[in-house]
């Protein structure tokens, strides 16, 4: 299985603020993990683990929302201020495995190995861990639908994931310049479909996704 784990290592910074949510407020440390690249063609599923601490304070023009609402630009902001003021694990999976285990089966697989990850770098069972959707085996999570919009550790998360891997799919796009991966990061636009269609699968490609409108080899 391939899988990397990138660890970010992060001072606190208690200068800058932020809210959270009521249940997120309960304790030192709060867990938020997401991941990004689910529905893409090409390129690898990332998941991140965000670890803040609860009595940081807001700043009221700092953005921190779900990272599909926000330009590329903020974004960017935004995670170059996480990565000053938290501590982050990021997994991804690449595009073979996910053929060869499925996309629900590499989607748990980054999502557990960072939630495992940032649990044993806190260490405090009162910490709370946040999840979209996803409810771990053998984790103790919070799984919430679409908690990148509730609670501010999943947000973060989902910014940090989004901003590697679009980081991680602009350096794949050098060796493979005709699928438009700088812009659509592997996602299914027409224009990278019919990029497949003329220039075939490249080795980046989830065959498994792309079976429905391009001849396998």
């Amino acid at each position: 299985m391939c899988l990397s784990v990138v660890l970010l290592p992060i001072r606190y910074n208690k200068t800058v603020m932020m809210t959270f949510s009521q249940e997120e407020s309960r304790g030192k440390h709060v867990i938020g993990i997401d991941e990004v690249g689910r529905g893409a063609l090409a390129g690898p599923i990332c998941a991140c683990a965000c670890i803040l601490e609860t009595n940081l304070s807001f700043h009221k023009n700092f953005t921190i929302r779900d990272s599909k609402t926000m330009t590329p630009r903020q974004r960017e902001k935004t995670a170059a201020w996480l990565q000053k003021n938290s501590m982050s694990f990021i997994a991804e999976c690449d595009a073979q495995t996910i053929d060869e285990i499925g996309i629900s089966e590499a989607n748990k697989f980054v999502l557990k190995t960072v939630a495992e990850a940032a649990i044993q770098h806190v260490n405090d069972p009162e910490t709370k861990v946040f999840v979209d959707y996803f409810t771990l085996s053998g984790i103790a999570t919070i799984s919430v639908p679409k908690a990148e919009r509730i609670h501010i550790s999943v947000a973060s998360a989902s910014i940090l994931a989004k901003v590697y891997r679009d980081s991680h799919m602009k350096e794949l796009a050098q060796g493979y310049p005709h699928y438009g991966w700088y812009t659509n990061m592997g996602y299914g636009t027409a224009s990278h479909r019919e990029a497949i269609k003329i220039f075939g699968l490249s080795p980046k490609h989830r065959r498994t996704f792309t079976s429905s409108f391009v001849k396998q080899p």
